[in-house]
């Protein structure tokens, strides 16, 4: 909701200001509509370009440091997750980023921390099914070896449907 409201006074903003350039100018309203319909393509272009490049250039980072964690590196892994965490912008990327952060306390085995960070994540903020498999394995994972078996049952036991359909697969 807040992303929508973010977009919705961006554009009145915008639209005023277009508005003030067109009347201070003193540019027909025909000449300046044709002008903005000829550039509002490249500007929406330019703004998904940027979008895909930004998540794509953290998606790069995420696999090299994953490399860290096939190598047994977790630590390293896991501060390196924190740098980006650190940096990065956007709900879904740093959800992404919480995801991946809390896989690395699962393979050092700080259960605590990964549970902290997996419960700080709202499981309808993870829309990917995909994610949502690994969010939940892990968090019932976590809450199983911290000693809260209680909580990794009804969990496992909430989860079963999305853990039948991947069982014995990859994701």
């Amino acid at each position: 909701m807040k992303r929508v409201k973010t977009v919705i006074i961006a554009g009145i903003c915008l639209g005023i200001g277009l508005l003030a350039v067109q009347i201070g100018m003193g540019i027909d309203s025909d000449v300046f509509m044709r002008n903005y319909w000829m550039a509002a393509p490249f500007l929406v272009i330019g703004v998904v370009v940027i979008y895909v490049g930004y998540q794509v250039y953290y998606q790069r980072k995420m696999q090299k440091l994953a490399g860290l964690l096939a190598q047994g590196k977790a630590k390293e892994y896991v501060d390196g997750m924190m740098r980006l965490r650190e940096s990065a912008k956007g709900k879904n990327l740093r959800n992404v980023i919480d995801l991946n952060l809390a896989a690395g306390y699962v393979e050092s085995k700080q259960y605590g921390a990964a549970v902290m960070i997996l419960e700080s994540l709202r499981e309808e903020d993870i829309r990917n099914e995909n994610l949502r498999v690994v969010y939940c394995i892990n968090l019932c994972m976590s809450y199983f070896e911290s000693g809260r078996t209680e909580k990794a049952r009804t969990l496992y036991e909430e989860s079963r449907g999305i853990f039948e359909k991947y069982r014995g697969g990859e994701l």
